[in-house]
């Protein structure tokens, strides 16, 4: 069984899952009250559920990026039960939360968050179904996304939490190209965690941080699409 947070939006979601099936989830659309609503919501759906925290075989929390102080409570309060109870925990970015809730097989996601101004969070997702390649991610200028996703293996399927700031550009958007919106759920994060619970790959306590966005905005990490062409031309 798996306990799965998700703060990285306005959304507070929380879900228990078991062998890849959601059994429940709750979820209210309001990051000004995280802070004070998320314990009490765990409980909730644990209890709904007649189930116990110290039951869990683990605990899966969205890193982001989103939300500083969202991403903050989420780990915190994960880490807090995982230490608690010594139940391994399970970190997934947001960006493979959204490709699995969107279930694309054998498409390549380029899943797109606004960060600021006309710049994303993006990140390239190539294997929805396995995730047995690394997510590649950095910052995309909203002029560039059609040609960037046109670059990429096809087919594409652009997955964006905000259809409305996309607006500008979905005019010229090629057909062949699939536009969604989703909204990061604990559901979604609940998939990518359940195969990773039966392949045993655990994220580290100490190590494992909230991916905040800030060294995207500060220049830091190389463009997404030179990481995917780099990574390509080594096949």
């Amino acid at each position: 069984m798996i306990l799965a947070i998700e703060t990285s939006s306005d959304y507070l979601s929380v879900a228990l899952a078991d062998d890849g099936v959601v059994l429940s989830e709750i979820a209210s659309p309001d990051a000004r009250t995280h802070a004070e609503r998320l314990v009490p919501t765990i409980h909730r759906l644990l209890a709904d559920a007649d189930h116990k925290v110290a039951n869990l075989d683990a605990i899966a929390v969205s890193l982001g990026p989103g939300s500083y102080t969202g991403l903050r409570i989420g780990l915190s309060t994960a880490k807090g039960y995982s230490m608690a109870h010594d139940i391994p925990l399970i970190g997934v970015s947001m960006f493979e939360g959204l490709a699995a809730g969107s279930k694309p097989e054998g498409i390549t996601c380029l899943v797109l968050s606004p960060a600021r101004k006309d710049e994303w969070f993006g990140g390239i997702v190539r294997d929805s179904v396995s995730f047995e390649e690394p997510v590649s991610s950095g910052i995309v200028k909203l002029d560039e996304i059609i040609d960037r996703a046109c670059d990429l293996p096809g087919p594409v399927q652009i997955i964006t939490t905000n259809l409305q700031k996309m607006s500008p550009i979905l005019d010229k958007m090629p057909p062949e190209i699939d536009v969604v919106e989703l909204q990061p759920r604990a559901r979604f994060i609940s998939h990518v965690a359940s195969r990773r619970l039966n392949e045993k790959v655990f994220s580290s306590l100490h190590d494992l941080e909230p991916d905040y966005g800030r060294e995207y905005q500060a220049g830091v990490a190389s463009n997404i699409f030179q990481k995917l062409n780099a990574g390509m031309n080594k096949d």
